[in-house]
């Protein structure tokens, strides 16, 4: 891929990202298809944790829309968990480029392999390690976000000492087929794709094609099929069998390279099962039977196997550290201090010496806990959003969970809080009223379950600016408790969090601190806002929260939250006076939930600073104790604190409310041991000055 002057004069030491998620370039590594691969040192780690970079091509920086669906992508893909996933920290600006941060990759991809021709030189139980682990990373990514991957490439697979094969878990065809023509060399991926495929359609049945075609190349020596070659080529041309296996698995592997979707494997394990264990062997039977110290103590680094010779000089042999800073979407901000937003960090543990052991029960019994290990008890780290554990290929009964044909890339945004690939170019956009930056960050944090520790995000935070506004009723349809109009100084920047805080993310928090799980009036639970919730429990939610994370979050107080509603508007609603169409949920804001429920968060669009629901959807409690009135309140954006507050704060409105009640300056009170249907809460976080 052709790189412009700026990524030439890329160098060792250079430092760069946005203010408050620094890198330092180390070595580069070299090209690849999607631009220029980096070694760094993450800066906002307090152990410099290694990284890589994968600086895209200005070409493609130069393409807003394919950023802005790349940021999208990156956030959803985010939700999965599993040790042969790469994990990705998020996309980052520098000099009018984009980069992407990556854990380190110590390894080669798998196309640099075949380009060297080297696979001759790995040994059978290599090559159905790799194989097994590539298999377990595309059905991890298959369960967790129910749909195809599509885009399998050997430039998207790496070979990592220590840990084996680590596959990019972004689904490059749903960015890149529309910019297809400015990756050179190409990607990769139409050299392994399905038939349907060139016809749009893409399916799991697909990948299990795409993987039995890169098997292929990898037992043969050279891939089926040539980058370039079309549909036709999938319907005529006759394969030999390639070399190192067997007349039953070279017939298996040919059912999944079938033109026809339906006569594949109905899964991915199902044709992992099929192709290595056989009929007669279950897939655990094969992994108990490998699970031995005898085989183990057979097994041949597969870095040693492709080293040309044996005084080559060795690979770097120090530690990984992952850095969990996962700042995805972050804009340039001056408003935190690089040294002050250092958080947890989750370490990569390796041997002593690099070793990328291919053996059955082990690569099949390892889990997240085994590979993403803490450095002491008191870290608790992340490196991933989503609480799901690291999955076992499991054998035909586990596949019928999912049938083999998904509704082209479709990930529906469910219960269960999974998004849709096709609505990449669909969400709601934020408006762009203001010129304030967009910061989006997640804090990492860990739980234990059922004896190993799970990897999960606390709520997606904005970063909020400092500056003054006029609080109160400015278009005079308030009540008395709206006045005086006031103005109001925030003096420090702060985080918010960007949607309601949802069930998804409060049962956890209920769940593992014995609290009772707040009902959901049958609606689902999953990405709805949770509701029935109190101030005392939303109080105890940001104690757990910043507990977890180590970070001081907490609820928002009052004069901040109407300081984000605005987002410097001075109307009625951040986008006017008049109510406006499906701008939020309401009785009579023109959505289906209207007067009847809430909505799944995010559902209307966000105001200028990426914020959504702030009108509407559910009435959000917020610090404060109830002041009758803004008369002698203080004008710093603190809450206000009276000893025995029999009253807090609840702001916003809710989709049982008119229009009057969900304006910015619109406020009432409850009992902070009040529950209600409507009743739910977003949550605030402190961040340093400036100067600090």
């Amino acid at each position: 891929m052709s790189l412009d002057s700026a990524l030439d004069h890329l160098e060792a030491g250079l430092i760069l990202g946005p203010e408050h998620h620094r890198f330092r370039l180390t070595e580069l590594m070299g090209p690849h298809p999607l631009g220029l691969l980096w070694r760094a040192e993450d800066q906002s780690t307090p152990t410099r944790a290694s990284v890589s970079l994968l600086f895209l091509p200005q070409a493609l920086s130069q393409q807003p829309e394919f950023i802005e669906r790349l940021r999208r992508l990156i956030s959803l893909t985010r939700k999965i968990q599993h040790p042969h996933l790469l994990p990705c920290a998020g996309v980052f600006p520098w000099r009018g480029h984009y980069f992407l941060a990556f854990a380190a990759v110590e390894g080669r991809s798998l196309a640099q392999v075949f380009e060297k021709q080297q696979i001759a030189q790995l040994s059978p139980e290599q090559k159905q390690g790799l194989c097994l682990q590539l298999g377990k990373a595309l059905h991890a990514f298959h369960k967790q976000l129910n749909t195809a991957y599509t885009s399998l490439s050997p430039a998207l697979v790496f070979l990592n000492p220590g840990q084996g094969v680590l596959l990019m878990p972004l689904p490059w065809r749903a960015l890149l087929d529309d910019y297809y023509d400015l990756c050179k060399p190409p990607l990769g991926y139409r050299a392994y794709q399905a038939p349907e495929a060139f016809q749009g359609q893409t399916t799991r049945a697909g990948d299990v094609y795409a993987l039995a075609a890169l098997i292929y190349h990898l037992y043969q020596g050279k891939p089926a099929f040539r980058e370039g070659e079309g549909e036709p080529t999938r319907y005529q041309r006759e394969l030999k069998a390639p070399s190192g296996l067997n007349a039953e698995q070279w017939q298996v592997l040919q059912h999944a390279l079938s033109p026809e979707p339906d006569a594949r494997p109905a899964s991915m394990p199902i044709f992992l099962q099929q192709l290595f264990a056989g009929p007669d062997k279950s897939l655990d039977e094969l992994i108990a039977a490998k699970d031995t110290p005898a085989t183990e103590s057979k097994a041949t680094d597969v870095e040693e196997a492709l080293s040309p010779r044996a005084d080559a000089p060795a690979p770097e042999t120090a530690h990984s550290e992952i850095s969990t800073e996962m700042h995805a979407n972050a804009s340039t901000t001056t408003y935190v201090a690089n040294e002050k937003r250092a958080r947890l960090q989750r370490w990569l543990k390796s041997g002593g010496i690099p070793s990328l052991t291919f053996i059955l029960g082990l690569i099949l019994g390892w889990s997240a806990s085994q590979l993403f290990k803490p450095s002491s008890p008191d870290t608790n780290p992340s490196a991933h959003l989503a609480v799901l554990e690291a999955e076992q290929i499991e054998g035909q009964a586990e596949s019928l969970e999912h049938p083999a044909t998904d509704s082209e890339s479709a990930i529906e945004l469910a219960e269960n809080s999974a998004a849709s690939l096709e609505s990449l170019t669909n969400l709601p956009e934020p408006s762009t009223h203001s010129n304030a930056p967009l910061t989006l960050f997640q804090d990492p944090f860990q739980e234990a379950s059922s004896s190993r520790e799970i990897s999960l995000f606390a709520p997606e935070m904005v970063i909020l600016p400092p500056g003054s506004f006029r609080m109160g009723d400015l278009d005079g349809r308030g009540d008395d408790n709206e006045q005086p109009v006031r103005e109001v100084n925030i003096a420090r920047p702060f985080a918010l969090s960007r949607y309601e805080i949802t069930f998804a993310e409060y049962d956890r928090f209920a769940q593992e601190t014995g609290r009772r799980l707040p009902a959901d009036e049958g609606w689902g639970r999953g990405s709805r806002p949770v509701i029935h919730v109190s101030w005392n429990d939303a109080r105890a939610y940001t104690r757990w929260l910043a507990m977890k994370t180590g970070q001081p979050y907490r609820l928002p107080t009052e004069a901040e939250w109407e300081y984000a509603a605005r987002a410097g508007s001075e109307t009625a609603f951040w986008w006017g006076n008049e109510l406006r169409s499906a701008h939020a949920v309401c009785d009579g804001c023109g959505t289906e939930w209207d007067g009847r429920m809430t909505a799944p968060v995010g559902q209307t669009p966000a105001n200028p600073w990426g914020l959504y629901d702030m009108h509407g959807n559910v009435d959000e409690w917020v610090e404060d104790c109830y002041s009758e009135d803004y008369r002698g309140l203080a004008t710093d954006g603190q809450a206000q604190l009276n000893r025995g507050c029999e009253y807090r704060v609840m702001r916003g409105g809710s989709w049982f409310d008119i229009d009057r009640v969900i304006r910015s300056a619109s406020r009432y009170r409850h009992p902070p041991n009040a529950t209600r249907n409507t009743w739910g809460f977003r949550i605030a976080l402190d961040l340093p000055a400036p100067s600090d």
